[in-house]
C-alpha cells in the first residue's frame, strides 16, 4: 500500500533541507561575523572564521587542542605569517586600511577551501 502524497512530501522537503545543509560549506561564506580580537586555532578550523576589527586593532591567533600543526597564511595582504605549531599564540597589528584581509592554513586548506578566514576591519 502506498502513503498518500501528503504525508510523504514534508519527509522529502526534511530531507532535502538536511542534505543541503551537508554541502562544502565554509564559516566564512557566512554573513556572521563576530567582533572580536582573539581567534582560536583549532583542528580543521578558525574559530570565528570571521571577525570584525577596527582599523589598527591587534588581533591575536591561539592555538587550542592541535593534534596537528597548523599555519597561518595571508592572501592578498603584507601582514606577517605564522610558522606551523601546534602550541602557543600569534598577534598581527591589522592594516589602517579598511577591507577584507583574508588568510588560510596551509597545510589543511587554500584560500578558497578548506581551513581559512578573514579580518574585516572597519
Amino acid at each position: 500500500m502506498r502513503a498518500p502524497l501528503r504525508t510523504v512530501l514534508p519527509a522529502i522537503l526534511v530531507l532535502a533541507l538536511a542534505a543541503s545543509a551537508c554541502g562544502d560549506s565554509s564559516p566564512t561564506d557566512s554573513d556572521d561575523l563576530e567582533r572580536t580580537t582573539s581567534v582560536e586555532v583549532r583542528d580543521s578550523f578558525f574559530s570565528p572564521s570571521a571577525n570584525l576589527v577596527d582599523q589598527g586593532a591587534e588581533v591575536t591567533w591561539n592555538w587550542v587542542n592541535t593534534s596537528l600543526g597548523h599555519n597561518i597564511i595571508w592572501v592578498d595582504a603584507d601582514l606577517e605569517n605564522a610558522g606551523t605549531r601546534q602550541f602557543g599564540s600569534h598577534t598581527v597589528t591589522m592594516p589602517d586600511e579598511p577591507g577584507e584581509y583574508r588568510y588560510y592554513c596551509s597545510l589543511h586548506g587554500s584560500p578558497t577551501s578548506g581551513m581559512r578566514g578573514r579580518v574585516i576591519v572597519e
